[in-house]
């Protein structure tokens, strides 16, 4: 598969979790969902270019930034299910292996629950304690070892949305478009990052820094589904990808690049060869 042909399938949904695919059917909905002057594009809630510069910070889906809350976690379990999709076509992906780990626990020695597998539908359905933020250990035979960290935390029984996945061979493919001739490093691992706003649909405008990288760390954001090698922020999928970010535990920092507003952190680790899937959204 070439790779403009894969990315445009990548073009209307993020690598990761997307919590909100269809946001909208008309403008007036995205008003009601707190996109102050947005307009409903392919039900997707766009900001105007002045709300997009100003960050909406007020009223819109960046209201909540500096006063993020996370809801205290329910004591026993909750439920964490959503679909694995493949980011190129959105088909679903069945026979996926997935296993709850602590944070911690980067060996996944004591999963939090038994294995479940994905049906037909792409579904998976796991008990997990409530306040799950951990990772998702995942298997898929046409792709490298997967982890997949769940934020913001899981306290309640809702279903999410998405969570895409690329193949081997379509992450080739984006080492083509991005990477300018450099090559896959084996001894270091691969980021794909989602970003949210404060009503948890996919967030533009929001500039990522990784805490450390290598010589050879190449950084991208997708843009028009395409990697860019000038942009300095997500547009309106959300999506950013960096290959091979050295090992070990990593800290994300999320800001809105028009203001400077810190958005949230995300943390989690790198591992050698490993494809490693978070959404960064607002948090305290």
């Amino acid at each position: 598969m070439a790779a403009a042909s894969a990315f445009g399938g990548l073009s209307s949904c993020s690598l990761i979790e997307n919590v909100s695919d269809d946001q909208c059917a008309s403008d007036g909905e995205c008003a009601a969902r707190g996109f102050a002057g947005a307009s409903c594009v392919a039900n997707v809630c766009v900001a105007s270019a002045s709300d997009a510069a100003a960050g909406d910070a007020a009223t819109g889906p960046w209201s909540c930034l500096g006063h993020v809350a996370v809801p205290d976690p329910p004591a026993g379990n909750v439920t964490l299910t959503f679909p694995f999709l493949n980011a190129v076509n959105d088909a679903p992906i069945p026979g996926i292996t997935v296993v709850p780990c602590a944070k911690l626990d980067l060996a996944c020695a004591a999963p939090l629950a038994p294995q479940a597998v994905t049906g037909a539908d792409g579904f998976f359905s796991l008990q997990v304690p409530g306040g799950f933020d951990g990772f998702l250990q995942v298997g898929w035979s046409q792709s490298y070892p997967t982890v997949v960290y769940i934020n913001p935390p899981q306290v309640n029984s809702n279903p999410l949305t998405d969570s895409d996945l690329v193949t081997s061979s379509e992450f080739s493919d984006v080492v083509a478009v991005a990477g300018n001739g450099m090559a896959v490093d084996p001894t270091l691992g691969h980021l794909f990052i989602g970003t949210d706003d404060c009503n948890l649909g996919d967030a533009a405008g929001v500039h990522l820094d990784l805490d450390h990288v290598a010589a050879n760390t190449v950084q991208t954001y997708l843009v028009g589904g395409l990697p860019s090698s000038s942009a300095t922020e997500t547009d309106s999928e959300a999506s950013y990808v960096a290959i091979n970010v050295p090992t070990g535990p990593l800290v994300v920092t999320a800001t809105l690049l028009a203001t400077g507003q810190r958005i949230g952190v995300a943390t989690g680790n790198i591992s050698a060869g490993q494809f490693t899937y978070m959404t960064l959204a607002p948090s305290p």
